[in-house]
């Protein structure tokens, strides 16, 4: 697959991520049905909240990790994976910033997809709390999940 057409896959697949009664299966199950294989609905559910949680935090100065591990089902856990590596992350935070940057971020549309990510969970209850964001230090982040073999390329 090549970046435009992953780029394509991508923006087709952010609608899926706004429905009040959308879950990480009812997502799984449309995209499958839409002929994406497993591997890479897998990864577009895990990276593209991310990806645009991270885009929409920046204006906290947050410093984000940036590697992540990765915990297969079968137990096997591979640490230090960069996100930078990651086709559907790269291409879900080009997407985030040429919206932010040509104006056409919309909180409840952008936002409901970059609320699905747990840093920025993380960091809304932390600014509830009444912590300053730039104090904050990140784990990695732990994913569990089949995403397919590792490295990987589109």
């Amino acid at each position: 697959m090549t970046t435009p057409q992953l780029e394509k896959l991508i923006l087709q697949s952010l609608p899926l991520f706004v429905p009040h009664e959308a879950t990480e299966d009812s997502v799984f199950e449309l995209l499958l049905r839409e002929q994406v294989p497993a591997d890479l609905a897998t990864q577009i559910i895990l990276f593209v909240p991310t990806a645009f949680g991270r885009i929409f935090m920046q204006k906290f100065q947050v410093d984000f990790p940036e590697t992540f591990v990765l915990q297969y089902s079968d137990g096997t856990t591979l640490e230090g994976l960069s996100w930078a590596d990651e086709p559907v992350y790269a291409a879900a935070q080009r997407i985030a910033e040429a919206a932010i940057d040509r104006g056409e971020w919309q909180e409840n549309f952008h936002f409901e997809i970059a609320s699905w990510s747990s840093e920025v969970g993380v960091i809304s209850q932390a600014l509830v709390e009444g912590h300053k964001p730039q104090s904050l230090t990140l784990q990695k982040l732990q994913i569990n999940g089949d995403i397919g073999p590792r490295p990987i390329s589109y």
